[in-house]
């Protein structure tokens, strides 16, 4: 089992590694192209955040694949808890929903902050800004 998860998130790694390189990002949105992942996340989550109880608003460090690969920068998503999917409208729409256990490998994502409805409203009142909130996201110069 253990080698065929191993191929598999090969292959996976392969194909969105390959994707994304070949493509020039015009199925982001454009709103989405300047870096404004904080604000894409934070809408799309109080917006479906009643309707679905399960989501997370989530700020983490990410390590950047293809022109910005190693580096490591502050980022924001929403999780599904209940489906174990990643909702990341700054991806290209084929990287939009993914399920979680892939896109943290992908990002290689070793921290993370999962906030709940409640937390969002107490921080976006306390910091008056999208995010990130966490002491630890706020020192990362990227």
């Amino acid at each position: 089992m253990k080698i065929i998860k191993k191929e598999l998130n090969e292959l996976i790694e392969s194909y969105i590694n390959s994707a994304i390189n070949e493509q020039h990002y015009d199925d982001i949105p454009e709103e989405n192209q300047g870096g404004d992942c904080y604000q894409t996340a934070y809408h799309y989550f109080v917006t479906n955040c009643r309707q679905n109880p399960n989501l997370r608003l989530v700020h983490g460090l990410v390590t950047g694949q293809g022109q910005i690969k190693g580096i490591v920068y502050n980022h924001a998503w929403v999780e599904d808890t209940e489906t174990d999917n990643v909702i990341d409208l700054t991806m290209p729409e084929f990287f939009q929903h993914v399920n979680t256990t892939v896109y943290y490998a992908l990002g290689q994502i070793k921290y993370s902050v999962k906030y709940t409805a409640e937390d969002v409203l107490k921080n976006i009142q306390k910091f008056r800004t999208y995010g990130p909130w966490d002491k630890k996201l706020l020192d990362n110069p990227y």
